[in-house]
């Protein structure tokens, strides 16, 4: 079994080899870095969209999905696909630069309450400290 998939990468290595269309840093990230951790790889990048697609569905934390399904998107067009990612690139960048506006309609409008909440409490303490001990 392993020697089938040994086979298999070297053949995917050579196919890269030949056909790939950017030559670069990103070709040698993929030569050296992905391909022989490609098992890493099919862990990653369904875990990446499935909590992407969560934070943005749930509308919770969405700025960090936002940001990693842009660089996911970005490495699927270094790495020569061509379907709608330059458009949900946009979208995003979009979306990021509305920035609080749009956590009014998710629940990050609550956890962002929650979070500022939770900080606000914690400065009071710590300032707190440092008057008495002044």
């Amino acid at each position: 079994m392993l020697q089938i998939q040994m086979n298999k990468m070297e053949r995917l290595q050579k196919r890269v080899e030949i056909t790939w269309p950017f030559k670069g840093w990103y070709a040698l990230f993929l030569q050296n870095f992905a391909l022989p951790n490609v098992e890493l790889f099919n862990v990653l990048v369904p875990w990446d969209e499935f909590l992407v697609g969560l934070g943005l569905i749930l509308g919770c934390l969405t700025a960090p999905a936002l940001i990693a399904g842009t660089f996911m998107n970005l490495n699927f067009l270094l790495a020569g696909t061509v379907s709608t990612n330059s458009n949900l690139m946009t979208v995003a960048m979009i979306l990021l630069l509305v920035g609080s506006a749009s956590y009014y309609w998710g629940a990050d409008r609550y956890v962002m309450l929650f979070i500022k909440k939770r900080l606000n409490k914690n400065d009071i303490q710590i300032n707190r400290k440092i008057v008495m001990e002044s």
